[in-house]
């Protein structure tokens, strides 16, 4: 069997547009969700071995950044309050997390994208997709400082998922970025319905952010006791949602970093997360059902156009008009034996 692209209309909620399958030769496949934000909600590395996690009430209420793998921009987490200053304008975002309080996560995982291309050739199976706020969500368009366009792929290789973004920004004036991705991953070899407490992680990262309220208080921590996945344990019954900084793992040669790695003792494999060097951060999180742990590279720190504006480092990225910058990330099965 050669690569394969299928494209069928699909519902969820309220929501109704084309859901895009890549498959592999060895039966290895994603589906990607173009009118929930481009989400990649499902990737299964061998037939029936699914690696993410889906809500069980997903095509009756799809809520943007619970399940599958949300694509967090232009923004990624926390802005304090909701509220930042942009050469010399105030912004003031919907108050939309969990507690009201504070901005969470963009535009981009919340709304239908186009889909720009789906093909699979000898080597591989992919999905391009675009959102740009003037034209698919002119209603929360004055929802950052100018228009811009997120271009993004989902691509199959074998059994390992790589993503690959483009942005470009399409204002008058210079613009501040910043982008996650937020898996829900469950180990592909563990029976459906098991809890993630037996699950071994490992995040090669020597240190944290020190958190008050989900928001960073501009201190670094090393890390220790429960924080402190350097060396692979089991997750057990830890609650994690911690923004690890200072990724230890050595480039490889194709430019990307180690962020994380989950294993199971009982089963043979391993589920890793590379990423390219603008990624410095990792988000680590349990989710409360414990169905899943989230290992979700960051181009940048929760809050970050904020603690930029306080003199602080931490990865705030800034594109001027008519600039655009890429990045890549890449999921991979290692099968074991």
């Amino acid at each position: 069997m050669l690569y394969q692209v299928q494209s069928e209309i699909r519902k969820a909620g309220d929501r109704t547009g084309p859901v895009v399958t890549l498959q592999s030769p060895s039966g290895a496949r994603a589906e990607i969700w173009s009118a929930c934000g481009f989400n990649c909600l499902k990737w299964a590395v061998a037939p029936g071995r699914e690696a993410l996690f889906v809500m069980p009430d997903w095509e009756s209420n799809p809520v943007p950044t619970r399940s599958g793998t949300p694509i967090l921009a232009p923004f990624p987490n926390r802005i304090r309050n909701g509220h930042f200053r942009w050469e010399n304008q105030d912004y003031q975002l919907p108050l939309n997390d969990s507690v009201k309080q504070n901005a969470i996560h963009g535009e981009a995982p919340r709304h239908p994208w186009r889909i720009l291309e789906s093909k699979a050739d000898g080597h591989s199976a992919w999905v391009t997709g675009a959102f740009r706020p003037s034209i698919d969500a002119p209603a929360v368009a004055k929802n950052w400082t100018g228009d811009y366009e997120l271009q993004a792929t989902w691509r199959l290789i074998d059994c390992d998922l790589h993503f690959s973004y483009s942005f470009q920004n399409h204002s008058s004036k210079s613009m501040p970025f910043g982008l996650g991705l937020h898996p829900y991953f469950r180990f592909p070899l563990a029976a459906a319905a098991e809890l993630i407490d037996e699950s071994v992680l490992e995040i090669p990262a020597k240190q944290l952010w020190e958190l008050n309220e989900s928001l960073p208080t501009t201190k670094k921590l090393d890390i220790q006791g429960e924080t402190d996945f350097l060396r692979a344990r089991k997750i057990e019954k830890t609650n994690i949602d911690l923004l690890y900084t200072d990724m230890t793992g050595p480039l490889e040669p194709d430019g990307l970093r180690i962020h994380g790695r989950l294993t199971h003792p009982k089963a043979p494999g391993a589920l890793e997360v590379y990423a390219d060097a603008s990624f410095r951060e990792s988000v680590i999180f349990t989710s409360v059902h414990r169905q899943a742990v989230c290992i979700e590279p960051y181009t940048c720190a929760s809050d970050a156009v904020n603690l930029a504006a306080q003199g602080f480092n931490c990865g705030l990225i800034t594109v001027e008009t008519g600039k655009s910058i890429s990045g890549k990330v890449e999921f991979r099965w290692k099968s074991g034996q």
